[in-house]
């Protein structure tokens, strides 16, 4: 199967690959076996765990930058009623703070603008932590 055919699979998670993770690399490992999606892992940082050649090709670690976080502020200037619902729903999340959420929608939106370069048909995300909260 070509790549122009598979599903495009974009798998955002915090640390990869986690020696206490080990069940996301071999997951991750059986899909680029399987060859059936085209799959790029979007980690935040790196983990300490060895990964395969074949996945490593397809790991990227990206921190944010602050041009990332500027050039995310055309979403809001897009389409700002969406934003500002989308930011209501994460402010919804009374485990956290105002400063704290606001932080977390701004890291969203710059994670939007970096993520949007790989046009993913699909985002994955493990955990239900600021990555998911990010990649919702």
């Amino acid at each position: 199967m070509t790549t122009k055919n598979k599903k495009r699979v974009l798998i955002f998670i915090p640390e990869f690959s986690k020696l206490t993770e080990r069940f996301i690399l071999r997951e991750v490992e059986q899909l680029v076996k399987n060859n059936v999606l085209d799959i790029t892992v979007f980690s935040l940082q790196k983990g300490t765990a060895q990964i395969s050649t074949e996945v490593k090709s397809k790991v990227v670690y990206k921190k944010l930058g602050l041009i990332d976080i500027l050039m995310s502020l055309h979403f809001y200037f897009l389409n700002p009623l969406k934003i500002l619902t989308i930011f209501k729903l994460i402010l919804n999340n009374k485990n956290r703070g105002f400063i704290s959420t606001l932080y977390l929608f701004i890291k969203s939106l710059g994670y939007a603008t970096v993520i949007k370069k790989y046009h993913p048909d699909i985002i994955y995300s493990h955990f239900m932590s600021e990555s998911s909260t990010m990649a919702y």
